[in-house]
């Protein structure tokens, strides 16, 4: 593993290639997840007055950890995450809607401070005319496109030869 170990962590991201499913159990600990509930959609599934498919969309909606400062070469995520790893997101549990069979009564979601929502604001700005409106397999696994995919296999397989 890299030292610092921040850095080791965005980089490797799951450990998965596009080809596999992104929600599948990872080897990184509680505390680098590779996909949240966010809060906003917490409150959305928690809300007994929005529609109920609405709610199950919204409890089946996961975002990536890593979206505020993945959006660049591997090296610049690398150092983005030694110097943001305080800004990142925190897993706390939740309450859940009593007697839903279709959602638990414990939750774990996201929550983010100013520092975070700064983060994120800029890297949607940067992304918001290049995202599509659904994401691919590339980007579920958390790259952001074929060219930084290919510079982490690069990099991950250097001197492996």
């Amino acid at each position: 593993m890299a030292l610092p170990w921040q850095g080791d962590t965005a980089f490797c991201r799951a450990g998965y290639d596009p080809s596999y499913d992104p929600y599948l159990p990872s080897f990184w600990p509680a505390r680098v997840p590779n996909q949240v509930l966010t809060a906003e959609d917490y409150a959305i599934v928690i809300d007994p007055s929005r529609p109920r498919p609405e709610r199950i969309a919204a409890i089946n909606r996961r975002a990536q950890w890593l979206r505020a400062i993945s959006n660049a070469p591997a090296p610049d995520v690398m150092m983005r995450m030694i110097a943001q790893f305080g800004a990142m997101g925190i897993v706390e549990q939740r309450p859940g809607p009593a007697n839903d069979p279709d959602i638990p009564s414990l939750l774990y979601v996201e929550s983010v401070g100013p520092a975070h929502q700064q983060l994120e604001a800029s890297s949607a700005a940067l992304l918001q005319a290049a995202a599509p409106a659904k994401l691919t397999p590339l980007q579920r696994a958390g790259f952001h496109d074929d060219a930084q995919l290919e510079e982490f296999r690069r990099v991950r397989f250097q001197g492996r030869r």
